[in-house]
């Protein structure tokens, strides 16, 4: 799969299957870009599933409005799962819920996913049961033309969650968010790790545009 989103690769394909995990601290832009990177999955005759833990389901549609991204009108090519406005009863049943949407959606082709986040995730669950979930999930992913952001919090939980999810997944995109004074916030972007996929490692400079979205500098 190709995505402008990710300035620095040696070419502009992930494989199929990869699973990523979208690394930064409040306010860096993760629910942002990861809306960016569904629209651009659907732009493309592509299908997309968003699991949010977050925000409902209306309000993920409300902010891709704000961003200049109509996600409202894609019928069945989207897939909103809204375990906020309904939490889980336990992992089991969110695995169950997601695979068979993507399983469907991945029959009619190419799928991009979105988990937002795995942070809130681990407030309901535990910090323990994050990363066998994950494992499973991007076992399953694997075998599917797919391609998929895992959200996450460095910030709320203990730096060996974070080392033992990249070293589950195929790669980590990480976020930064820098204060200039007079200048508000400047952030950041960079694959600080793709599995098998030649990449620069440099920050990449970019913006959350009202009605335009994520534009690089």
């Amino acid at each position: 799969m190709s995505s402008a989103l990710l300035p620095g690769l040696a070419r502009p394909h992930v494989p199929d299957g990869y699973s990523l995990l979208l690394s930064g601290p409040t306010g860096a832009g993760k629910s942002s870009y990861s809306l960016g990177f569904i629209n651009e999955a659907l732009s493309a005759g592509e299908k997309g599933i968003v699991l949010t833990f977050d925000i409902p389901k209306e309000s993920v549609l409300e902010s891709a409005k704000d961003l200049g991204y109509n996600l409202v009108g894609h019928g069945d090519d989207l897939m909103i799962l809204d375990y906020f406005s309904q939490r889980p009863g336990n992992l089991n049943d969110v695995s169950i819920a997601l695979h068979r949407t993507v399983e469907d959606c991945c029959k009619k082709g190419r799928t991009r996913i979105v988990v937002d986040s795995l942070s809130t995730l681990a407030l309901l669950t535990s910090n323990d049961s994050i990363p066998p979930w994950v494992l499973q999930q991007r076992t399953r992913l694997r075998k599917l033309p797919s391609l998929t952001l895992f959200c996450y919090d460095p910030g709320t939980h203990p730096p060996t969650l974070k080392l033992t999810l990249q070293n589950i997944l195929d790669g980590t995109i990480e976020l930064r968010l820098d204060e200039r004074d007079e200048r508000g916030f400047e952030r950041y972007l960079r694959i600080s790790n793709l599995r098998g996929v030649g990449h620069t490692t440099g920050w990449s400079r970019f913006e959350i545009v009202q009605n335009e979205g994520i534009r690089f500098l």
